[in-house]
């Protein structure tokens, strides 16, 4: 049943979706999100983070959650609209300071991007490249057809995926061999790593 429902409904909403525009996909996106706030998706969790790193309550905190899930769906259905010149999400990018940007490509042999995974990081990894390699790390998703569409995405930025895997030493010598020949790492910090895939960390005192 699950094949099924892969070959009839969701791959080709996928394709469909890849169709649009960025602009078109990120509207439909934020009302798909909006709907998951106003169902509850994971609206406690949120909620609580919220709190611990702004201390908001009541109807600020509400509003701003709302907001989080429309950014979150936005970003999420504008990556299948990638390579599509004016009409893409990466058409969108503005680098605030590019001369910063030159001289970290310039004078850096090798560079690890770190960053929070907030807003649509593929998009910036192909930004922070300039064009040259980068190797990004990412986690398998738990549908196969769906992580390689997503993979298939990221490739046409310009990206090579790695994914991490428990035990798995293959990925971290291709990144250290990379770093060596000048490519650009993208790693960013996700949530709740298991095994071997990384080292849980803390927010705001909270594991």
């Amino acid at each position: 049943m699950p094949g099924l429902l892969h070959r009839l409904a969701i791959l080709p909403m996928l394709d469909a979706i890849g169709s649009l525009s960025a602009a078109t996909a990120e509207r439909l996106g934020a009302a798909i999100g909006v709907l998951g706030f106003a169902v509850g998706w994971r609206r406690s969790v949120v909620s609580g983070n919220l709190r611990l790193a702004l201390g908001l309550r009541g109807n600020a905190r509400r509003r701003i959650a709302r907001r989080c899930y429309a950014s979150i769906g936005a970003q999420m259905l504008s990556l299948w609209t990638v390579g599509q010149g004016r009409a893409g999400p990466e058409a969108g990018v503005r680098v605030l300071n590019p001369r910063w940007l030159d001289r970290m490509r310039r004078d850096h042999h090798g560079a690890v991007w770190l960053t929070l995974h907030i807003g649509n990081w593929d998009v910036t990894a192909s930004t922070l490249s300039g064009g040259g390699r980068v190797i990004v790390y990412a986690k398998r998703q738990h549908d196969a057809a769906v992580d390689e569409r997503i993979n298939r995405q990221r490739n046409r930025l310009g990206m090579e995926v790695v994914i991490a895997r428990d035990g798995d030493r293959t990925s971290a010598v291709t990144v250290l061999r990379g770093l060596r020949s000048g490519a650009a790492v993208g790693l960013l910090a996700d949530q709740k790593p298991r095994g071997l895939e990384g080292e849980p960390g803390y927010f705001l005192g909270v594991p």
